[in-house]
């Protein structure tokens, strides 16, 4: 065996370092911290949420519809409903409609499809629905308030057991990074 004294570690001289000269190596830590977030602000751009691409095809075409058709050129947010008694009872119905009539006259909301009438979209049980809401701006300008308040009328028809949940870029907004 060997009986020469022990060779120390890389790991063991660091260690042995950072127990003599404590203070040295807090300070150089915060130090770094500090170095770190300084170089973030300054080389960090600003966030921007924006997905449009000049010269695109979906660029045109959101540029037609938002000629053509001002009201609805807006990014949409679907609603969820599903009722183990089904849409059409009598009092889901009620409540769907008379939740969906709220949402319309919110602010910023350029259109609601209705469950009830033609294209829409029910499952084969006619327990669950998709409505899609659609805002009169892209999801990046629709304010937060209108957003809420079109979930806030629609999540009245959880009063009648139904379950509701929200998606799609409308309800998915962000105002910065996460």
């Amino acid at each position: 065996g060997d009986t020469g004294p022990a060779r120390r570690s890389a790991l063991g001289s660091v260690a042995d370092f950072s127990v003599r000269f404590r203070w040295l190596v807090i300070i150089g830590w915060l130090l770094l911290v500090v170095l770190a977030v300084v170089g973030k602000n300054a080389a960090g751009g600003s966030f921007a949420n924006d997905l449009s691409v000049s010269g695109t095809d979906s660029q045109t075409a959101y540029e037609t519809m938002e000629q053509r058709f001002p009201d609805l050129s807006g990014d949409p947010m679907q609603v969820v409903v599903r009722a183990d008694q089904g849409i059409e009872d009598p009092e889901v119905r009620a409540s769907v409609e008379s939740a969906l009539s709220n949402v319309h006259a919110g602010p910023d909301v350029a259109a609601v499809s209705s469950p009830y009438g033609p294209g829409a979209i029910v499952s084969e049980d006619g327990t669950t629905t998709i409505v899609t809401v659609v805002f009169d701006q892209t999801a990046k300008d629709i304010p937060p308030a209108s957003v809420e308040a079109a979930q806030v009328a629609a999540a009245d028809i959880r009063a009648v057991g139904a379950e509701v949940e929200f998606g799609g870029p409308a309800a998915e907004t962000e105002s910065g990074p996460s």
